[in-house]
Parts: structure tokens; C-alpha cells; sequence
């Protein structure tokens, strides 16, 4: 078990639980990744928006791609409503049966979803902590964190994330951003609950969960003085906190995308390594 830096050791959600894996199942991932790419155009089964765990994409490319359309907003004198989103425990929802559908339905050949189901099914854990190991207990969901194939596994099952008429949304494995825009705010506000709504039916049907009280929504915008009162975004039946900043894939993005906040924290990491 590792410890989250900041949090009380004294209670087990205050650590993440990174399973050791033996290094022949390490291997035999390697071989059967290998061989699950040969039938999985990843460029044509996985969305644009996802960038995370694919050849050529990067986290600095997404972070381009982002920055580049609310600039691009900004400059046209459009505000941007951004939501970003909170997975909680996203590579532990993953529903087997329909990971296993989703993946015979994108190509991938019988004979190795046999093989991936044989892979998943009747897995166990242990926990050790300090000298004391726990009981075996049994794993019903979820893809094996620290292993080779996990990645891979969850952005094939979130490949089919819905998409809204007029909203952009930015993936990197399980970091989540969705954007929308428009002049007048009460346009952007309706795209959004619109792809709120989808986003809804779609993590209830397929049992990936999303706590809307750590989501953050931020709007981007050049004259705060012309807004009118930011109305509530909800997200089963939570409301999603409004905030003028959001950090995504390591950057503090700004309400009016300066970037100085960011800079200013990382002048003061930087003062506190140094010091």
C-alpha cells in the first residue's frame, strides 16, 4: 500500500493499492498486447480525443490541443465552459462482460477475447501492510492496476464515450475534460447540460462512476464584469463546483488562460526544494 503525500495513515482510502505482479504474467501481457494491436487499429477504433496510451499521442499534444481551442474561443470573444471531470477509481469499474463485448465488437478476433476472459476471470488480491497480509479476497471488476495490458484495456471499454453537437472533449486514459462554447453564456450552459445528461446515461449504463464534488467546471473568458450568474451544472443530481482555475494533465489552467497561477506554483515549489 502507498501512502497519498498529505493524507491521515490511519485511514485505508488515504493510500493506493498498486498490485505486484509476477514478472511471467508481465511477459505474457507483453506477448498478448502485441497481439491484440495487430487487430486493433487503434486510429480507427479509439476516438480523436483520446490520447492517452497511443502511439504518437502525448500528454504535451493534448495539452495543445486544448490550450489551442479555448484560445481560439477567446480570441473570437466566446467564452469556453470547461468541466473536469473526477473518474473515482476508474481502472477498478471496468465491467468484465462488457469490456469483453466491446472489444469483440471493435474487430478484436474470438480466440483472443477467449484468451482475455480466461486472463480476467477468477483473479484474487492480497493486502499486505507492514507484516500483516490479508486474506485472499476475490476481483468481480477492474483491470489489473500496474500491469502491462490495464491501459489498453480502459481506453478501448471508454471508447464509445457520447459526444454532444457543439461540445469537445479531451481524454487521456481516465483524466476527463469536456468544453463547450459560445457568445452568449446561456447557449454554452444548455450545450453543456446536454453533454452532462449523455455523460450520465452512459457511466450508469456501463458502471464507471464520477464524483461531481471534486469535478471542477471553469469558464474562460476575457471581461468577468459581462457575465451573468453562473447557473449550476449537475451531474447526478450533484452539483459540479465552479472554480477560475482547473488543473489538467499537470497544468494549472486559469479562467483567463494567463498561466500565471501556474507559474506562480511551480515558483514556489521550486523555492521550496531549493530552500
Amino acid at each position: 500500500m502507498i501512502p497519498k503525500p498529505g493524507k491521515d495513515r490511519t485511514i485505508p482510502t488515504s493510500y493506493r493499492p498498486i498490485s505486484l505482479l509476477s514478472h511471467l504474467s508481465q511477459l505474457f501481457e507483453k506477448v498478448l498486447l502485441s497481439r491484440i494491436r495487430l487487430h486493433l487499429d487503434q486510429d480507427l477504433v479509439l476516438p480523436k480525443h483520446q490520447f492517452g496510451f497511443r502511439l504518437r499521442h502525448d500528454t504535451q499534444a493534448q495539452l495543445v490541443r486544448v490550450v489551442d481551442h479555448v484560445a481560439l474561443r477567446l480570441n473570437a470573444k466566446h467564452l469556453t465552459i470547461g468541466v473536469f471531470l473526477d473518474v473515482e477509481k476508474a481502472f477498478y469499474k471496468v465491467w468484465h462482460p462488457g469490456l469483453l463485448l466491446k472489444l469483440h465488437q471493435q474487430g478484436l478476433p474470438l480466440q483472443l477475447v477467449k484468451l482475455l476472459d480466461s486472463y480476467l476471470r477468477q483473479r484474487s488480491f492480497q493486502v499486505k501492510h507492514e507484516n500483516i497480509t490479508s486474506d485472499p479476497r476475490p476481483i468481480d471488476a477492474g483491470v489489473p492496476q500496474g500491469s502491462v495490458l490495464a491501459p489498453t484495456l480502459y481506453v478501448h471499454y471508454t471508447a464509445d464515450l457520447p459526444n454532444a453537437p457543439s461540445c469537445t472533449i479531451a481524454t487521456f486514459a481516465d483524466d476527463t475534460a469536456l468544453f463547450t462554447g459560445n457568445k452568449n453564456y446561456r447557449y454554452a450552459h444548455r450545450a453543456m447540460e446536454r453533454q452532462l445528461q449523455l455523460l450520465q446515461t452512459w457511466t450508469t449504463l456501463w458502471g464507471i462512476k464520477i464524483n461531481a464534488t471534486k469535478s471542477k467546471a471553469v469558464i474562460f473568458h476575457r471581461k468577468p464584469r459581462y457575465l451573468p450568474h453562473f447557473q449550476p451544472l449537475f451531474l447526478h443530481q450533484e452539483v459540479i463546483p465552479y472554480d477560475t482555475s482547473a488543473t489538467y494533465l499537470g497544468v494549472l489552467l486559469d479562467n483567463h488562460l494567463t498561466f500565471f497561477p501556474h507559474l506562480n506554483s511551480l515558483a514556489n515549489r521550486a523555492r521550496q526544494r531549493v530552500g
